[in-house]
C-alpha cells in the first residue's frame, strides 16, 4: 500500500516552490505509514473532490453537519484503500452517482488543521483533490451528512 500513494504523489505535477514543498511533506508522511484515521485518529489521509459543471462553470458545494462548514464533498480514506478508490465511494456515499468518466488524476493536494465542533482527536488532514466534471442531474445527496448545499459559480467558489 505504501508504494501505492508514494507513487500517487510522485506522479503529481507540481509548479512553485511552495507546491514542491507541500509534495514533500506529504511524501515524508507517506513514509510513516498510517494513512487512514482508525490507524491514526490525529493525523491521516482524506480525498475531497469539486463536482463542477463545465457548462455553466459552477462548483457544487456542501455544508457539512458534522464539521458545521462549507466543503467541497469527500472523506477519510479507509483501511485498504488507495486515493482513487476514495474517491469513487465518496461520490456515491455523498452524491448517490458513478460518473461515467472519472479524472484519476488529482489538480491539488493540501495539509489543513481541523477543528471540529463535536470534538474529534483529528488535527491534521493530508487532502487530495479531484475535479468531477457533472451537471448534477444525477445527484441523490446524503441528508444525514449535509445540511444543505449549492452550487456556486466557480470564481465564487474559488476553484
Amino acid at each position: 500500500m505504501l508504494k501505492g500513494y508514494k507513487q500517487f504523489i510522485e506522479e503529481f505535477s507540481v509548479s512553485t516552490e511552495e507546491e514542491r514543498s507541500l509534495k514533500e511533506e506529504f511524501l515524508t508522511r507517506i513514509g510513516q505509514g498510517r494513512f487512514t484515521r482508525e490507524e491514526n485518529p490525529v493525523d491521516h489521509f482524506g480525498v475531497f473532490f469539486w463536482p463542477y459543471n463545465p457548462k455553466t462553470q459552477e462548483v457544487f458545494i456542501v455544508h457539512h453537519k458534522k464539521s458545521g462548514k462549507w466543503l467541497a464533498p469527500g472523506g477519510h480514506i479507509e483501511v485498504g484503500e488507495l486515493p482513487i478508490d476514495t474517491l469513487k465511494r465518496e461520490i456515491k456515499e455523498e452524491l448517490g452517482f458513478s460518473p461515467k468518466q472519472l479524472e484519476e488524476t488529482p489538480f491539488m493536494i493540501s495539509i489543513t488543521p481541523v477543528t471540529y465542533l463535536y470534538g474529534y482527536r483529528c488535527k491534521l488532514h493530508y487532502d487530495i483533490w479531484f475535479v468531477v466534471a457533472t451537471d448534477g442531474r444525477e445527484f441523490k445527496v446524503d441528508i444525514e451528512e449535509f445540511h444543505t448545499t449549492r452550487w456556486v459559480l466557480e470564481t465564487v467558489g474559488g476553484v
